[in-house]
């Protein structure tokens, strides 16, 4: 998944550079829960804000991005809860399950 993001990432925005490809992409993470995609997103250059409704999954998000030294705003909130004046260039999120 995160290849596919990636690929796509880099074909959309037309991104030639190979070291932190993502240094100017803004990407809103929705249900990040702890941060399996978010975490690849920062390392590749991206400024990632991570949402996810559960409280539990954000302060697990939190600590292993700290213990990783990873710039990463994580916030406990649902999409259409959000407070942020920031745009984003990519949303990426995962489909609720039934």
């Amino acid at each position: 998944r995160i290849k596919y993001i990636k690929e796509n990432i880099v074909k959309d925005f037309n991104i030639k550079s190979s070291d932190k490809p993502f240094k100017n992409i803004k990407i809103l993470d929705i249900g990040c829960g702890g941060g399996l995609l978010s975490e690849p997103m920062c390392r590749l250059g991206a400024s990632v804000v991570g949402i996810d409704a559960s409280k539990k999954n954000i302060e697990v998000a939190k600590f292993h991005a700290k213990k990783n030294k990873l710039k990463i705003d994580y916030r406990v909130a649902s999409p259409e809860k959000l407070k942020s004046k920031m745009k984003f260039d990519v949303i990426i999120g995962n489909p609720p399950y039934q």
